[in-house]
């Protein structure tokens, strides 16, 4: 239900740059080979793929849908018989399980639409649609008209185009019922709705961890991280000794960025003196940081007293440490700032729009036929 709603109020419910941006030009088709391959086995029709189910797949209240509207449905995704067609059934009908009971509940919401006077017929929305653009941003609009010139369509020639399908002409009508409703639970949400929620949620969705950003010098007890798994008791003293050299120069008065560039196994000391990402208690990096920085090295990173204090060698996995702390950002919470409070609005429409949909659908359950999904063999036990 949630999935369909944000998908209908994504795709149907205004008229945005993205809704009506014409296709870009596809690239030209190869050139025919010089000799032609062997005729290969046509690939089988939806019709054939969907056969052996019955005419009415999916039925809720006065709603259903047949085998010929989600053929008609599925005509329009590109590549969607031989998608279908290479699927084992199991997981073939579990996808058209999900589809038809979507399409169930798009009829129930093109009712609950019309019923408040959202038609869905083209001169509708078109008009609608026509609105829309209208209150675009003027760069917005400007692009869409360019992009439509290139391919010597006006506006409306392209709003024609897509309101052949009769479905966009639904979607349009749901979108716009959708819309409106979420704007009205929007009215309803007051600051203090907002505070409550921050307030009950502020541990789990609105507090900051405590952060480090270090440098460190990493020396491996092998020149190749492939062999790492295999690197011997040899290979990890000289590692060791080689650690400790580093140590004593540090302790020399070296600048820690230059001994970094100099002798460091990891990139970090060419590319950035050895300076990491932040990251926090948990090994979780900021800022675009990948995976997860070694628990041990974790430890040792925030056991540092203070910005610019430096870790005796600290052994991980990848070899030996010399860790600098740079900065140590306290836990915090994000502040209930305008922003914040604009999203925590929109979270807390959607919300309600969601539940009052789903308390309208809990007395229409679906009924769903020739599509059984098999239960899937339990795991032999472990012995």
């Amino acid at each position: 239900m949630k999935k369909l709603t944000t998908k209908i109020l994504l795709t149907a419910a205004a008229l945005s740059a993205a809704a009506i941006m014409p296709a870009q030009n596809a690239p030209a088709a190869p050139a025919a080979p010089a000799v032609a391959p062997v005729a290969a086995k046509p690939a089988p029709t939806l019709e054939q793929i969907l056969a052996p189910l019955p005419d009415v797949l999916a039925e809720a209240g006065t709603y259903k849908v047949t085998k010929a509207e989600l053929i008609g449905r599925l005509k329009d995704m590109e590549g969607a018989a031989a998608i279908l067609g290479q699927m084992p059934e199991n997981i073939r009908n579990i996808q058209l399980r999900r589809l038809v009971e979507s399409m169930v509940n798009e009829e129930y919401y093109l009712d609950l639409a019309e019923k408040a006077g959202y038609k869905a017929d083209k001169v509708w929305a078109k008009a609608k649609l026509m609105k829309n653009f209208s209150e675009l941003p003027k760069e917005q609009q400007e692009q869409i008209k360019q992009q439509l010139a290139q391919e010597k369509k006006t506006l409306e020639q392209f709003i024609d185009e897509s309101l052949k399908n009769e479905t966009q002409v639904q979607y349009i009508a749901i979108g716009s019922f959708m819309d409106d409703k979420f704007k009205q639970a929007l009215g309803k949400i007051s600051d203090a709705d907002v505070q409550k929620f921050y307030n009950d949620n502020k541990e789990t969705e609105f507090k900051q961890p405590e952060t480090v950003r270090v440098a460190h010098i990493l020396i491996m007890p092998t020149d190749d991280p492939q062999k790492l798994m295999s690197a011997t008791k040899e290979n990890w003293a000289a590692a060791e000794q080689k650690v400790k050299a580093v140590q004593e120069r540090l302790k020399k008065g070296e600048d820690f960025a230059a001994v970094a560039a100099d002798v460091s196994s990891c990139p970090s000391g060419k590319q950035s003196k050895g300076e990491l990402p932040a990251f926090t208690g948990d090994g979780s990096m900021l800022m675009g940081g990948q995976g997860r920085m070694d628990p041990d090295f974790t430890k040792a990173a925030f056991a540092i007293a203070k910005a610019g204090d430096v870790s005796a060698p600290v052994k991980t996995m990848f070899g030996y440490h010399i860790i600098k702390l740079l900065e140590k950002t306290p836990a915090s919470y994000i502040p209930l700032d305008d922003p914040l409070k604009a999203q925590i609005k929109q979270a807390l429409a959607q919300n309600a729009v969601g539940k009052e949909l789903d308390a309208l659908r809990a007395a229409l359950p679906i009924k769903v036929y020739g599509l059984d999904v098999k239960a899937e063999p339990a795991a032999p036990a472990a012995k």
